[in-house]
């Protein structure tokens, strides 16, 4: 069972209770101590008279360094075979798969550009290169199977007159 609450403390169950009334003067124990100089020879402390006394001496540090790291710049031939690859993904009906041929060549030249880390843009060659195989592939085997049917037709018997 709980006790009401007393008429000089705040109900712990009414939020917008008025706060106690304000007492006068520092609360009950509370001391404060004396503000006094330390003794001469007190580590720390000047010890000539008039100069100023202060319990803290600055400790000076020296500005910290800024390090900016830069990145190595994109490789101009990583950028060309993904680029080139995207063209021959979209127009490999029209163009018989030369935009991936080139988009692999440049892969290539890409790819060993970026080997070392001179230069950035390696997964975009990868990326590149990947797409240019995938699409340059079958377009290289389309155009030969159609170049040697068309060959093939080409070369028919001539019917023999009778």
């Amino acid at each position: 069972m709980t006790q009401p609450p007393q008429p000089d403390q705040p109900d712990p169950y009414q939020p917008y209770a008025p706060p106690p009334p304000p007492t006068s003067g520092p609360p009950a124990g509370y001391y404060q101590q004396p503000v006094s100089t330390p003794p001469a020879g007190y580590p720390g402390y000047p010890t000539s008279p008039g100069y100023p006394v202060t319990p803290y001496q600055p400790q000076y540090q020296q500005p910290q360094q800024v390090i900016v790291v830069q990145s190595p710049a994109t490789s101009g031939w990583a950028v060309a075979s993904l680029v080139l690859s995207i063209l021959g993904l979209v127009f490999v009906c029209c163009t018989f798969g030369a935009f991936s041929i080139l988009a692999v060549l440049t892969g290539h030249i890409g790819m060993m550009e970026t080997r070392n880390g001179v230069r950035a843009g390696r997964g975009m060659a990868v990326a590149g290169l990947i797409m240019g195989y995938v699409v340059a592939l079958p377009a290289i085997i389309l155009t030969i199977q159609i170049g040697a049917a068309g060959v093939i037709g080409s070369f028919q018997p001539d019917p023999v007159p009778s």
